[in-house]
């Protein structure tokens, strides 16, 4: 009797040891795992950039991943400015160089493209000279056309596509997901009343593009934060996913 009483303290104890290692083990694992760094992203732009906090979008997707990467999004976005006036405001520079950021976003104004695609390219020459000193990438935001202007979506793609080649920078190609997704459903409501800014599925829909852009995932899948139903957000990250799927 006394015999099998110690046995079983000696399983218990050996139990004990067992799961204090396996804990210890886990423990260590965990302290010496890298800790992978956020994604330190600032968005320089206007209302296309802030309209329904598109940036704060795209953090609850990244957040809501399987394999979550954290962002660090700031934005520094003035309404109706240019990017020519954000040089001469000079705000945007100063936070460029205050952080080490590893992507800055450039979002022009959504008519300079057509009217004035050379002071586009001087503020773009200037801006990223500076990201580029700063260590950082520097990603164009690829501006939508306007609802009753849907056939200067090409020019507005060529300016931004043009000026990134000339620059070797990367592009966000936010207006032809917005083009993908009026092509799958002509009644999608992404404007706004005035038929220029998002609704809060066009920022939706951006924010999924920059999602794919960024982390380089598909954001199929990824939650609705209730912009709307299921299937129209599926919709819109296939429409993102279509446009900015990493190509081999």
């Amino acid at each position: 009797m006394n015999a099998t009483r110690v046995l079983k303290g000696v399983a218990v104890s050996l139990a004990l040891v067992v799961a204090l290692l396996l804990g210890l083990i886990g423990w260590q694992q965990q302290r010496t795992q890298p800790q992978v760094p956020p994604l330190r992203v600032l968005f320089i732009g206007n209302s296309y950039t802030f309209t329904e906090d598109m940036p704060a979008l795209l953090s609850a997707l990244a957040s809501a991943d399987d394999d979550p990467r954290a962002l660090k999004v700031e934005s520094v976005a003035l309404p109706g400015f240019t990017l020519a006036q954000h040089l001469q405001d000079g705000s945007a520079l100063q936070r460029i160089k205050a952080e080490q950021w590893d992507y800055v976003v450039l979002q022009e104004q959504s008519l300079t493209p057509l009217e004035n695609p050379s002071g586009m390219q001087a503020a773009l020459q200037t801006f990223d000279h500076v990201i580029k000193r700063q260590g950082a990438t520097t990603l164009l935001f690829l501006t939508w056309s306007r609802e009753f202007a849907p056939a200067t979506q090409a020019q507005i793609s060529q300016v931004y596509r043009r000026q990134a080649q000339r620059l070797g920078a990367q592009v966000a190609p936010v207006g032809e997901a917005w083009q993908q997704a009026r092509t799958l459903d002509p009644a999608i409501a992404l404007y706004s009343a005035d038929g220029s800014h998002p609704s809060r599925r066009g920022a939706y829909l951006s924010a999924c593009v920059f999602y794919a852009t960024l982390l380089q995932r598909s954001p199929v899948g990824l939650p609705a934060l209730k912009v709307a139903d299921q299937q129209t957000v599926q919709l819109l990250q296939q429409a993102a996913w279509a446009v900015a799927a990493p190509r081999s």
